[in-house]
């Protein structure tokens, strides 16, 4: 164990193996010199106590280390806070950064402006309503609520930027008829889904397959006179009518065979 008057420069730089000269500022050291300064080190290095691992961890004093630890960190919170703009704070676990907050009584930071990345501003209305959610859980759901609402408006806008008029290209007699094969995700499934792939993109790497040389997926479509959706399949024999805005939201419904094909 070294004492901490000791520990400069030269001797870190002797037990790197890099030093190769005296630590006089603007002197070139003569080789004597270096050799001379060097045994210094060495010797230093040679009387100092040492340790074991055991005996570092009896006698270190952790509570202290701990408190330390923990200042270091609130302080680190703070900064990246209120530098979110360069750091990663809101990329952290926003859940765990809000505890910790309430915790450590920090004051929250500013609140972004409505010119910062939409997806900066849902970050911090879900961190805000993490932080609330033990004091206030109506302020924390409305903050929830405000963070879904600007994803779903984030999610809109391109559609309604560009609008178009659909409009039936077959006649009333005719079939459409659309086949395709089986897609298996190898990699990265579901990342071509929001809000990830609004932050980061879809990278997703699958392949197709075929059955017997055939696409095994075929659709029938045929227009109907009826305000109304029907779903049949052949193969489970099981159909349903979609009439309503709340029959295509019934796809988290526990059962449905239909409900990854409704649009959520």
């Amino acid at each position: 164990m070294v004492e901490e008057k000791d520990l400069n420069e030269g001797f870190i730089q002797w037990m790197a193996g890099t030093a190769n000269e005296t630590e006089k500022p603007g002197k070139r050291a003569s080789g004597a010199q270096n050799h001379q300064v060097r045994d210094q080190y060495k010797d230093l290095w040679l009387k100092a106590n040492r340790l074991s691992a055991a005996k570092i961890t009896s006698q270190a004093n952790l509570s202290r280390l701990s408190a330390s630890r923990r200042r270091n960190m609130e302080a680190s919170l703070k900064a990246l806070a209120t530098n979110y703009r360069q750091s990663i704070f809101y990329q952290l676990d926003l859940k765990k950064v809000a505890a910790e907050f309430r915790k450590a009584q920090l004051s929250l930071p500013p609140v972004p402006g409505t010119g910062e990345n939409m997806m900066t501003r849902i970050h911090d209305l879900m961190f805000r309503a993490a932080y609330f959610n033990h004091q206030s859980k109506n302020r924390a759901t409305e903050l929830s609520r405000q963070a879904f609402s600007l994803l779903r408006e984030g999610m809109l806008d391109y559609i309604r930027d560009c609008r178009i008029r659909p409009e039936i290209r077959i006649k009333p007699d005719q079939i459409l008829w659309a086949r395709s094969p089986l897609r298996l995700d190898l990699a990265g499934g579901w990342t071509d889904t929001p809000p990830y792939c609004i932050l980061y993109g879809g990278r997703v790497v699958n392949m197709a397959v075929e059955l017997n040389s055939q696409p095994p997926v075929q659709v029938y479509i045929r227009p109907t006179n009826k305000p109304e959706i029907v779903i049949h399949s052949i193969d489970l024999g099981y159909s349903e009518i979609v009439k309503t805005y709340n029959d295509i939201m019934a796809f988290t419904r526990v059962g449905s065979p239909f409900a990854i094909r409704r649009p959520p």
